[in-house]
């Protein structure tokens, strides 16, 4: 709860930080509405999920629901030719929540995490 608490209050700093900056090249918002930051946000919430998991299911799980609040309606996002697989890390981070949340672990929730790692390392901007 205390790591939720930490990632929350960042964000919402980085945002107060972005809006301060105006709307010029190079701002934080106009960062924020590339393909490239946006596919690294998401693969950022979906390595701190993964990390979770083994130690902590039901914090993978809010990290996952907060992956899938963020990603929220995908029209208004910068998903760039990649809304199929935003899609689907949407979908299967979904189902994720609603195992977890029961606060178990299993070998389908583990694989179902290994495909979010993979969906999101498919994303613009991966390395490897």
């Amino acid at each position: 709860m205390i790591r939720f608490l930490k990632t929350s209050i960042a964000l919402a700093m980085l945002v107060v930080a972005g809006c301060a900056d105006g709307n010029g090249a190079g701002s934080p918002e106009n960062d924020a509405r590339k393909p490239e930051v946006f596919a690294n946000t998401v693969r950022e919430a979906i390595a701190r999920a993964s990390a979770e998991y083994p130690k902590a299911p039901v914090a993978c799980a809010m990290e996952l629901q907060n992956l899938v609040e963020n990603l929220g309606d995908l029209s208004g996002r910068p998903t760039g030719d990649q809304t199929a697989t935003y899609e689907e890390i949407q979908g299967i981070a979904k189902e994720l929540v609603s195992t977890l949340n029961k606060g178990k672990a299993s070998s389908s929730a583990k694989e179902q995490l290994d495909k979010l790692v993979e969906l999101g390392n498919k994303l613009p901007g991966a390395e490897g």
